[in-house]
């Protein structure tokens, strides 16, 4: 889903959640120039089950 869609559903402006996915608190993976994040991040988000990072893999983070 888009970074707007999972803001929406999180109930976090925009703003906030490329914020979030900047400093790796949302994971996103970037498919050309977009930046999605799985519904499963949110998912997990919204019932309260988290996974640590070492089960997720690495950071699909970009740094400019």
């Amino acid at each position: 889903m888009t970074v707007a869609e999972a803001a929406g559903l999180l109930g976090i402006s925009r703003p906030a959640a490329y914020e979030c996915v900047r400093r790796g608190e949302l994971r996103a993976i970037r498919l050309g120039h977009r930046l999605v994040i799985p519904r499963s991040v949110v998912n997990e988000l919204i019932d309260g089950t988290t996974r640590s990072a070492s089960d997720v893999g690495p950071s699909t983070r970009s740094w400019r």
